[in-house]
């Protein structure tokens, strides 16, 4: 979360963190890492709660993040805030959090 709020806060990210060259890609796999994080960390801290009660919990937190990421930009120069990107980080953190880990749901229960 802070690697996403320092790199919202330039007024042009260094290239080394554009792994592609559409920018809609890049919000995508931020958010899916820190939906996989999140859920990770959630799972390890509160395992007796279902799974997908943390998947949920985890997306939201991933949403709201990407909501205020959003309005942050919106006081960088040369920067602005997005409802498409914003879509974008949700749908990563949705795919970080339900998708990704879905399949080893098994083995992380405790």
């Amino acid at each position: 979360m802070a690697l996403i709020f320092y790199l919202s806060s330039l007024s042009r990210p260094p290239e080394q963190f554009s792994l592609f060259e559409w920018d809609k890609l890049n919000h995508c796999l931020e958010y899916a890492i820190l939906g996989l994080l999140l859920i990770r960390a959630l799972n390890e801290h509160y395992g007796k709660v279902g799974f997908l009660q943390l998947q949920i919990i985890a997306f939201i937190i991933a949403a709201v993040y990407g909501a205020s990421d959003e309005f942050h930009q919106s006081f960088i120069f040369g920067r602005s805030a997005s409802f498409l990107d914003w879509i974008t980080d949700m749908i990563g953190a949705a795919i970080g959090a339900f998708f990704i880990l879905k399949r080893k749901k098994a083995s992380w229960q405790k």
